[in-house]
């Protein structure tokens, strides 16, 4: 109940990340108290997923899952917004993506311990279960979002062994905030993590 009353919030602040944000040259501090409205829920969303015990992260309903993908597409939004009156320190201030990222990636690793699954034979241990694949795209995830934030930061000129793989699947399209956000296609479809709708 209590994630989706954070997730009511975050609806209702995300608005501020609609339109074209290139736009904004001077501070607005409407769009501002958003942006950390939309950041403090976030935080409390994430606090609250990260309290669920282990073992029961399988039973999750759809629905959850899909808030998280969504809350983490846009903490990847707000913490790569640079304009005045928001940069991407203050969304880290609040709750930083890639800490986020590697505690998801941690306890969904842990579940197939925690649910003593084992596939079918003993000894195959827990690397084929969906949630070791889920740990692992989250894992890969963070990469990908981390060596894009570090080509973005190389100064122009100057090449990069991040820059260099760099393709155009990479880029985050901000106009009109479609959040179609590389590397969380893997969470469109309940099916690539074990969920049925």
């Amino acid at each position: 109940m209590q994630l989706q009353l954070h997730a009511a919030e975050i609806s209702i602040n995300e608005l501020a990340l609609y339109g074209d944000p290139t736009a904004v040259r001077s501070p607005n501090i409407h769009r501002t108290r958003h942006l950390y409205a939309c950041t403090q829920a976030i935080k409390a969303w994430c606090d609250v997923f990260l309290t669920v015990p282990i073992a029961d992260i399988n039973g999750m309903c759809t629905s959850n899952m899909m808030q998280m993908r969504h809350v983490m597409g846009l903490l990847y939004v707000l913490s790569s917004i640079d304009e005045p009156g928001w940069t991407k320190q203050d969304a880290s201030s609040i709750i930083d993506l890639y800490t986020m990222l590697d505690q998801l990636a941690n306890n969904f690793a842990q579940v197939p311990a925690a649910i003593d699954f084992r596939g079918d034979i003993d000894t195959a241990g827990y690397d084929d279960h969906w949630w070791t694949h889920v740990a692992n795209t989250v894992r890969t995830l963070r990469n990908l979002w981390s060596a894009q934030d570090e080509r973005a930061n190389v100064a122009p000129g100057v090449s990069s062994s991040s820059t260099a793989s760099a393709t155009a699947g990479d880029v985050i399209n901000l106009d009109g905030m479609d959040f179609d956000i590389p590397g969380l296609d893997w969470l469109m479809d309940p099916a690539m993590i074990g969920f049925t709708v």
